[in-house]
């Protein structure tokens, strides 16, 4: 009783958004009925389904509803898709593996007819011997399909088919594997579209639709064509280019000494004599080493000046300014400082007081 309510509102929901719109709909009230209604033509329960299940995915999933609001968005209403998207988020999910049986059942669906020869699905004949599909010869009971049977095939995979028996006993395998009749003449790995490609040629070549064994090795040759890649034709053959002389080498570079030079006689080379004493000993010399026993000032102080002696610049009242009388000795201050010894050339010198 707690779900009469859900029930009863899920269906004033379709009835409101679905079932109204139809052609043949039939209201409840007399006075909102149509015209000769019975009289026009109807859906069927698999038209109408197919109908119903498109509305639902195209229209009620992506219709926002007053009732789904997200506690972080309240003031937006939300489709079953977006509240689904925004529980997923915070609750995450559990991805559950299919089974064999639900991984066919996602595969690509045909109805047949079963006879004594199998049946068919795009000029291909499927099909068990010693008589295995005897019992889903004749009608399935299946109204909507006018007796048809369910056989789902993978169009990456169409070596076999499987058809899905609805009369099969409880606790029984409903699948019933069927391969193609002619799928040995096949060994490489084909497609459904490889199929229709073998077909189209075995048609232009003027075969039959109904030879399926010339059509599977029209599709096998076609296949080792395409691993064998294109042919070399005339066209794809490229044209050589023009023949280039090569260049002549140049000569060898001539010895200077060829003619000059007598044949080495190896018994006329004197060695050259050995040493009569230690390699080390070559090199030493009474003679004391330069600023032996000095210190770093000294040893400075020794060396050439750094500053040569030369005319003295010009003073700034001209040369004259730079003379001085004879017999009187300049003064100190007017005489430039050498720089002390390890200064560097710049460094200004000190006064000498």
């Amino acid at each position: 009783m707690r779900d009469k309510a859900i029930v009863e509102r899920a269906m004033l929901a379709i009835k409101t958004g679905f079932s109204q719109y139809l052609a043949t709909y039939t209201h409840h009230r007399l006075d909102l009925r149509g015209r000769r209604v019975r009289h026009q033509p109807l859906f069927t329960i698999a038209e109408l389904q197919e109908l119903f299940e498109q509305w639902v995915v195209l229209h009620w999933q992506q219709t926002p509803h007053g009732a789904l609001r997200s506690p972080f968005t309240p003031g937006l209403r939300l489709t079953p898709n977006q509240m689904y998207a925004a529980l997923v988020s915070l609750r995450g999910y559990r991805s559950t593996a299919l089974t064999e049986q639900e991984n066919r059942k996602l595969l690509p669906a045909v109805w047949v007819r079963v006879s004594r020869k199998g049946f068919q699905i795009n000029n291909r004949t499927y099909n068990l011997g010693r008589g295995k599909l005897d019992p889903c010869r004749g009608s399935s009971g299946i109204t909507a399909q006018q007796g048809r049977w369910e056989v789902h095939y993978s169009p990456d995979h169409p070596e076999v088919a499987w058809l899905f028996n609805h009369r099969a006993e409880p606790g029984t395998d409903p699948w019933v594997e069927v391969p193609f009749i002619h799928r040995r003449l096949l060994s490489d790995r084909w497609t459904e579209d490889a199929w229709a490609e073998g077909l189209r040629i075995h048609l232009d070549a003027g075969g039959s639709r109904h030879d399926e064994a010339a059509i599977a090795r029209a599709t096998a040759q076609l296949l080792r064509d395409l691993a064998a890649g294109p042919k070399a034709t005339a066209a794809s053959i490229p044209v050589p280019r023009t023949a280039v002389p090569a260049r002549p080498a140049p000569p060898a570079p001539a010895e200077p000494y060829d003619d000059d030079m007598p044949p080495l006689d190896p018994d006329s080379v004197r060695p050259f004599r050995s040493l009569d004493r230690p390699a080390g000993d070559l090199f030493d010399t009474s003679e004391p080493a330069r600023g032996a026993g000095q210190s770093l000032e000294e040893f400075l102080a020794s060396l050439p000046g750094l500053y040569p002696s030369g005319p003295a610049d010009p003073g700034p009242l001209g040369d004259d300014s730079a003379r001085t009388a004879p017999g009187n000795t300049p003064q100190a201050d007017s005489i430039p400082a050498s720089p002390p010894p390890g200064s560097l050339p710049g460094d200004e010198p000190h006064s000498a007081r």
